[in-house]
């Protein structure tokens, strides 16, 4: 199963995005599942939780990190 999170404040962004991830892995016969986020602090706590994604689709900034260093921090 391939695991997906989708992070974006914006609701219509993050739905859009969570579609495309879905409809061009559908299209591939790859077994998925997506997750939303709205903010960094909910993804955050699913990290650090244990919750492990294989693709983490990021348009977000906490405490003054980036995405990518974030998720560095909960790996």
């Amino acid at each position: 199963m391939y695991a997906v999170a989708v992070c974006e404040d914006q609701k219509d962004t993050r739905e859009e995005a969570a579609a495309l991830c879905s409809e061009v892995l559908t299209d591939l016969d790859i077994e998925h599942r997506i997750a939303v986020f709205s903010s960094a602090e909910e993804l955050e706590t699913q990290l650090l939780s244990g919750e492990r994604f294989d693709l983490l689709c990021l348009d977000i900034l906490m405490d003054g990190k980036s995405g990518m260093e974030l998720a560095k921090n909960c790996a």
